[in-house]
């Protein structure tokens, strides 16, 4: 017989081993329970992510559909034509007075609160007032077709969709944007300009355009060209899709491209109809805004600050040199 102290020690080691099959397989269940949780919590990520991404693909594709339909419109319209245009009607020296100078339109108090409730949740840098004054521009020269170089979140792409709207003249605002880094910074313009798009995320801006434009129930009028501005300029040209009412250049600022822009997309801006160019006090933009004020005549230049500036100017049927402003 063993001793005692013996005894009781093998007693307690076998207690122990009995016990130790029960807690490892207890700690076995708690570890997979909590992997199924982690997959669990994983998948339905991963399935909101997709319904996510199939929302932007349907509204992807609901605008090449309205891309397509409004190209096969203007193409039957010029096979039906006689080539002969009417000439335009002559326009009024500022798209809010007549022409005795007195107020010849109001913007509908439904459209500023609709643009101004709208606005603090798009990314950007439109204004307020550049906002409400791209509206004026639209609702006091019937501007129905309409196209936007840089959108970004748009921030003054839905506002100019929301003045479309309220014209219940079944119009069109094409937004011209790539959202890709490398086509940002294609023309250099400053090192920390250029770093600054380097670095953001634009994917996540696109994400968050497409969510205002539903929000703010202006899919209907609004098409996305995903594309460069180089790119979008030989895709119309092509298709025929043109002229333009209004084309707002808001495009990437180096010298090179915000030339480029302007000097391009001047040529479909139909004749009476208005070009509208971002930031004119950039250094960078000057040459831009020479060509163009050399090309069409001023409507009017707004300086809110040294860093916000933005003006409209108007083609003529015979563009010619612009008159300067005192």
């Amino acid at each position: 017989m063993a001793p005692p102290l013996v005894t009781r020690a093998r007693n307690g080691v076998l207690r122990l081993l009995r016990r130790l099959p029960r807690r490892g397989l207890r700690s076995v269940v708690a570890e997979r329970e909590r992997v199924i949780k982690e997959r669990e919590a994983t998948v339905r990520e991963r399935e909101a992510t997709i319904l996510e991404r199939e929302a932007i693909i349907n509204e992807q594709a609901e605008a090449i559909r309205q891309l397509r339909e409004t190209v096969a419109v203007r193409s039957s319209e010029q096979a039906g034509a006689s080539g002969i245009e009417a000439p335009p009607a002559e326009p009024s020296p500022r798209p809010d007075e007549h022409e005795d100078g007195e107020p010849r339109h109001e913007r509908p108090d439904s459209l500023t609160d609709r643009i101004v409730a709208a606005l603090p949740r798009i990314e950007g840098w439109c204004t307020e007032r550049k906002a409400l004054w791209l509206a004026d521009l639209i609702t006091a020269n019937r501007c129905t077709q309409i196209l936007e170089i840089g959108v970004y979140g748009g921030r003054s792409l839905i506002p100019m969709a929301m003045a479309v709207q309220s014209l219940g003249a079944g119009g069109k605002v094409y937004g011209v944007e790539a959202w890709s880094n490398s086509v940002a910074v294609a023309t250099e313009t400053s090192p920390e300009n250029d770093a600054w798009w380097q670095s953001v995320d634009l994917k996540a801006i696109k994400t968050g355009f497409l969510r205002s434009v539903v929000r703010n129930q202006v899919a209907d009028v609004v098409v996305v060209l995903e594309m460069s501005s180089d790119q979008a300029f030989a895709t119309i040209s092509a298709t025929g899709l043109g002229p333009f009412d209004l084309v707002h250049v808001d495009g990437s600022h180096s010298e090179v491209q915000a030339l480029r822009d302007v000097e391009q997309w001047s040529d479909l801006v139909r004749p009476g109809g208005i070009l509208v160019l971002d930031d004119i006090g950039w250094p960078s933009v000057k040459a831009a805004r020479e060509h163009v004020r050399r090309a069409f005549s001023d409507i009017e230049e707004i300086a809110e600050s040294a860093e916000t500036a933005y003006g409209a100017y108007r083609r003529g049927p015979d563009p010619g040199v612009a008159h300067s402003r005192p």
